[in-house]
């Protein structure tokens, strides 16, 4: 299969990207696709058409558009049209069912795609993002910067630098696909042929030492029960990870809720809480899976950690941000607290819990930098 017409497919999109990035001069796409420009999902669509976007890389460049305010609806044009269609697809239309076919889908997809993200920027904008005076999402698609040489061995350091150790085994593998394929296809048709033999005479192994026989519904049903259990007990582990795990992602989130609530976003403070909220509330079942349950100390530090996020919640629900950047040290407490209940699991090596700030009275705050 590898050397056959979907071989021609992968050469045909290595040769039009690399047309494309041996084309397009470097930083032209960075002010090319503003929320003011009602052109930028088409230019998207002329750009994303030819390149081909892994899931992972485009969803990286749909965040660097909605940080630097650019126009959604060239983000959600990228989307389909960059990682869900590209040259090679459209030469499998083309081949297996004709340009008619191939013409009245690409048309289809283009008036979907564009008339949707029309709507992109009307709907999910948000008018008080300040939008950047350039973007630096797109220079992947265009040459490199001058003033410097680029050769081949520039082009192997840089691959060799960006590849992952699971992609350079799934190259060796794709290698040793090729060759198997060379050979195979010397061979003519004898290969369907050993297969087909092969797959016989496993049948008649299997049936003659008796593993081919019929299973009653009991069997199935204990079976299906069985896997049931296993396979809920696993994704339980999963949903609920173990407590340094929980830590960790709530240490990213609680390093935005902090920079928000300094920068007075209140939006986004009620989105970090919330997500604080869920991660927080799968401590209990996480001890519970893996020791039997939470301490009595663990408990205690865990709720009072809660209620000192709903005191900042308060301050943010009321605008209050001056009050709530006070709150931030003594939620940050709450936090220490309940990290050191899971490490010794001790009330005597906790410290005391500190009293509820006012606004009077600020705790001080270690975290926006003002004095106590």
């Amino acid at each position: 299969m590898l050397l056959g017409p979907v071989l021609v497919d992968f050469l045909l999109v290595l040769l039009v990207m690399g047309f494309l990035g041996a084309f397009l001069p470097y930083g032209i796409l960075q002010t090319a696709f503003t929320r003011d420009n009602p052109l930028a999902p088409l230019l998207m669509a002329c750009v994303a058409i030819p390149v081909y976007v892994t899931p992972m890389e485009v969803m990286v460049q749909f965040e660097h558009i909605v940080r630097d305010g650019y126009s959604l609806a060239a983000a959600f044009a990228l989307i389909v049209l960059g990682a869900g269609a590209n040259v090679g697809v459209a030469n499998w239309l083309r081949r297996d069912y004709g340009w008619r076919a191939l013409g009245f889908f690409s048309l289809m997809l283009l008036i979907s795609t564009l008339g949707i993200a029309a709507l992109a920027d009307r709907s999910l904008a948000s008018d008080s993002k300040i939008m950047k005076d350039h973007t630096h999402a797109f220079d992947s698609y265009t040459r490199l910067p001058s003033g410097s040489t680029y050769g081949p061995g520039y082009v192997y350091e840089e691959v060799r630098r960006e590849m992952l150790p699971s992609q350079q085994w799934a190259l060796g593998v794709f290698g040793v696909m090729t060759l198997t394929g060379l050979v195979l296809r010397r061979r003519g048709g004898q290969c369907e042929l050993w297969i087909r033999r092969w797959i016989a005479g496993l049948d008649q192994a299997v049936v003659g030492r008796g593993l081919n026989r019929a299973l009653s519904t009991r069997t199935v049903v204990v079976l299906g029960v069985a896997l049931s259990v296993g396979f809920g007990t696993v994704l339980a582990y999963v949903y609920y990870p173990s407590a340094p795990n929980l830590l960790r992602d709530i240490a990213a989130v609680r390093t935005e809720l902090y920079e928000n609530v300094i920068h007075e976003d209140r939006q986004a403070c009620h989105r970090r809480i919330h997500q604080m909220d869920a991660l927080m509330a799968k401590f209990p079942v996480s001890q519970l899976l893996r020791h039997g349950g939470s301490t009595e100390v663990q408990k205690a530090c865990l709720k009072d950690w809660v209620e000192r996020l709903d005191v900042l919640r308060e301050f943010l629900i009321r605008g209050d941000f001056p009050a709530a950047r006070t709150v931030l040290r003594y939620v940050e407490q709450g936090h220490l607290q309940f990290r050191k209940a899971l490490e010794n699991g001790s009330a005597q090596e906790i410290q005391d819990r500190a009293t509820p700030p006012t606004t009077a009275s600020p705790p001080g705050s270690g975290i926006d930098g003002s004095e106590e």
